[in-house]
């Protein structure tokens, strides 16, 4: 791998990072989960083929330019993230607090009067 594949790698992930951050934005949160699973691969082999490459000032520097992009982006998308993960939870509690309710308010069996109440007639 030569030194201007490894920057065409990073500016890839870059590239892939962007996505993920635009489905971040729009709720795509499928979208991001594959992504994520591919960018994960697309590093790991990114590092075992870089291992051997010694890059010269220029590029080391435009590929740290590029990992702290694409660190900026991932924390970004860890925000929307959490922001949903928020959501989901008041939502999750929100049905349990609604069901709790519905348990109080329900009958639980038939009720029987403790005495029964004699009807006389008026003499």
């Amino acid at each position: 791998m030569s030194q201007a594949q490894v920057v065409e790698s990073y500016e890839r992930l870059l590239a892939q990072s962007r996505r993920m951050h635009e489905c971040a934005a729009q709720g795509d949160w499928a979208e991001i989960l594959l992504l994520k699973s591919q960018g994960l691969i697309d590093e790991e082999t990114l590092r075992r083929q870089e291992a051997g490459v010694q890059l010269d000032e220029e590029h080391r520097r435009r590929k740290f330019e590029l990992i702290k992009q694409i660190l900026e982006l991932e924390v970004e998308v860890r925000k929307c993230l959490a922001d949903r993960q928020s959501h989901l939870g008041a939502l999750i509690l929100a049905g349990r607090l609604k069901r709790g309710q519905g348990k109080a308010y329900r009958p639980t069996a038939t009720v029987r009067p403790l005495f029964k109440t004699v009807v006389r007639p008026e003499v």
